[in-house]
Order: structure tokens, then C-alpha cells, then sequence
């Protein structure tokens, strides 16, 4: 993920095996007038479309993964002439674009919390799964997740998983410690006064305020002790990071040897920077796991395309490319094979990824918030940060 936001417009032309299986109607132009964004993602009934639009839009957080599809794509759709793609570092940048209506956005890459509140509001479209070939290669869990957030009352998915991984979680140094920290209790030690950085989120360093005074985060009893306490930890903290690449160089260069991130980000800072001190654990008190997820917004210019772009990022030899780019796993059957099989994920690496039996206990998978309960932690962390 990207601190900041990058357009990039390529013409993108390639020679390949023209495609045989049809979709009538649908006309090959782009959003420049060809009229198929009138059709919708749930008419794509076959893979691939013989015909779909010559542009695509991606709007994707993990933007290694984005510029590999770029390149990528082309590759097997022969009239996909322009593919442009956006990079945020935060989930809610193409979400208000998608809620003004006026947008060229073909499909975004978003966590639970926002896919969720997206689909609740009508800015997302239905997506044809039970047609689409690749959408059997995620693991079960992933699809039942994505059924149990993400389906209407007539079955209808809204959003696929993307990636899945830990967050927060407690990142640590281990040239400061010579064992992993046990609780979210030491964010609150005096003695490492300045080491320590936090993300600008509500959610996530709610979370670990909910944790610290012993309430259940996902509804809480007592907001304002939440809150306290982070006013208190406050004082300890070196900053509130808020790009994934700016938090992740904290940890690299030791600016700090305790705090919160992806466990993604960590492994990649641990095995790709060559930061073999950065570490993380999964405190007594818990974390949360996640997935976030593809989606495709009301209003998509090029929906073909897009639709066709889900089905094809679901291949597990796309899907490991959110490893081998940026360190995050794809919710895909056989992932660690997969990576292994090609000699680009250790046995170390694999063993800093999986978690034991024990710690499973204590994780706690991540889905959407009451929206009063979510209102209530973005007031509270409004309060924290103007303390």
C-alpha cells in the first residue's frame, strides 16, 4: 500500500489468442462512449467474455499488485488497449469518490469495514459468482465470510476477498526485547516513552484501547475510559502513522521498537528490507484477522471488463503476486504451495506467517461494526488526537 495517490495512463497493446467464448450484446469500446456501461457485472455469464471493453480502471491499495496487473492483463485480454490504476492508503479515499456518483472507478480494493458500509448504502454492485470459474479457488472460510457480510436477502455477493492477514498487530524489535511482549498493556510503559507508534485510526487503535480497559471492542460499555486511555498513551506515543510504507520505515530504521501494523507489512520489512529485527506477536488480550476484499461500484464505466479482471485475479498464479509484491497473503486454496512450489516463500518465512494452534484462540476474525459503534469510535479517536 502507497502513502500516496499515483495515476497511471499506459496505451497497452499486445498480439494474443484472440478469445472464443461470447457474450452477445456487448459492444468492445471503453468508457469513452461505447455504451456498455450500461450492462451490468451480473450479465458476464461466461469466462472469458469473447467481447468486454478496451479500458479498464483498477483502484487498488495494494499497488504492486496493480502495476503487475497492468502489465499482466493485456496479456490475455488482446483488446484491453488502456489500463489505469490508482494507489491510496486508505480504504476510504475511493470510497467517497464512489459515494459522489461521478467517478471512472471499475472496481476497488477495500477492508471489510468500508466494503461493508459501501454495500449497506446501494454503491456496489451484485457480482456473478456462481458463474464465475476462479470463485471456487478461494478457501472455504473466505467464501462463507464473504456470504456472511456480503450477500442480500436473495444470495446476491457483493464483494470477493482479496487478501486476508492480522492487523493490528503488536510489532516489536527484537533487539530491545529478548522475548515477545505478552499484552497491549506495555503501549502504556513509561519506559519506552517516544519508541512507540500507534496508527491514526479509530478502529484499530480503539481496539487496542477497548483491550486495555478490558472491554469488548465490538461494544464497548465505556467510550469515555477508552478514551482516557488513550489520552494517557498519548504521551508515550512518537507519532500516529497513517501511510502503511511510513509506519512499516519505523519499524525498519528503529525509530520505534514497539507498535501497531500489518503482520504483512512486519514480514515484509523482516524478510524483503532486511530488517531481521522487526517481529510480531499476538498479544494475551487478542487481535483481529481480516480480509479485505474486490468490489465492483455502481456507475463502473467498463463492468465486462472489470467482472472479467475479479475472475482472473482469483488464479492463484495472480493471486501470490500480493506476496511476492508487498508480503500479504491471498485468501486462495493451497497459498503456501503455491509460494513454496516456486521457491519464493521460505520455510522460515512460512513459519513467520502461520499461526500455532494457541494463538488461533486468541484471534478474532474482523467484521463490520454497528454503525452507532462505529460513530462512537471515530468521535472518541476525533477527541484523542485534539487532546
Amino acid at each position: 500500500m502507497s502513502n500516496s495517490v499515483t495515476n497511471r495512463r499506459t496505451l497497452l497493446k499486445t498480439s494474443g489468442v484472440a478469445l472464443a467464448v461470447g457474450l452477445a450484446g456487448c459492444s468492445s469500446g471503453g468508457s469513452g462512449g461505447s455504451g456498455t456501461a450500461t450492462r451490468k457485472p451480473a450479465d458476464v455469464t461466461t469466462y472469458p467474455p469473447s467481447e468486454y471493453e478496451s479500458q479498464l480502471n483498477i483502484w487498488n491499495w495494494y499497488d504492486g499488485f496493480a502495476t503487475y496487473a497492468k502489465e499482466e492483463l493485456p496479456k490475455t485480454f488482446e483488446n484491453l488497449d488502456t489500463v489505469t490504476t490508482s494507489s491510496y492508503s486508505s480504504p476510504t479515499e475511493p470510497y467517497s469518490q464512489v459515494q459522489a456518483g461521478a467517478h471512472e472507478i471499475d472496481n476497488i480494493s477495500s477492508s471489510t469495514p468500508v466494503a461493508a458500509q459501501a454495500m449497506g448504502n446501494d454503491h456496489l454492485e451484485p457480482l456473478p459468482v456462481d458463474s464465475m470459474p476462479n470463485y471456487s479457488n478461494l478457501t472455504e472460510s473466505a467464501r462463507q465470510h464473504a456470504k456472511d457480510n456480503f450477500s442480500d436477502d436473495q444470495g446476491n455477493i457483493y464483494a470477493i476477498p482479496e487478501t486476508y492477514g492480522m492487523w493490528p498487530s503488536l510489532g516489536y524489535s527484537s533487539n530491545e526485547f529478548d522475548s515477545a511482549p505478552d499484552s497491549w498493556d506495555i503501549m502504556w510503559d513509561d519506559e519506552y516513552e517516544g519508541q512507540i507508534a500507534l496508527q491514526d485510526s479509530a478502529i484499530y487503535t480503539g481496539y487496542v484501547g477497548a483491550k486495555y480497559t478490558g472491554q469488548d471492542w465490538r461494544d464497548p460499555d465505556d467510550f469515555e475510559d477508552i478514551k482516557e486511555a488513550l489520552i494517557q498513551q498519548k504521551e508515550l506515543n512518537r507519532t500516529y502513522w497513517q501511510g502503511f510504507q511510513q509506519g512499516m520505515q519505523l519499524f525498519i530504521n528503529e525509530s520505534v521498537v514497539l507498535g501497531t501494523h500489518t503482520m504483512a507489512r512486519l514480514y515484509y520489512a523482516h524478510f524483503e528490507e532486511d530488517a531481521t529485527h522487526v517481529e510480531y506477536t499476538i498479544p494475551k488480550e487478542g487481535s483481529l484477522t481480516y480480509h479485505d476484499f474486490l468490489a465492483i461500484p455502481k456507475g463502473a464505466p467498463n463492468p465486462v471488463m472489470s467482472t472479467a479482471f475479479l475472475n482472473w485475479a482469483l488464479q492463484n498464479k495472480h493471486a501470490k503476486q500480493h506476496y511476492k509484491q508487498e508480503g500479504y497473503l491471498a485468501p486462495v486454496k493451497n497459498i503456501f504451495s503455491t509460494l513454496k512450489g516456486d521457491g519464493t516463500l521460505s520455510d522460515e518465512g512460512e513459519e513467520f506467517l502461520t499461526w500455532s494452534d494457541e494463538e488461533r484462540e486468541r484471534l478474532e476474525f474482523q467484521t463490520p461494526l454497528d454503525s452507532e459503534v462505529r460513530q462512537k469510535y471515530t468521535d472518541m479517536w476525533t477527541e484523542v488526537k485534539a487532546a
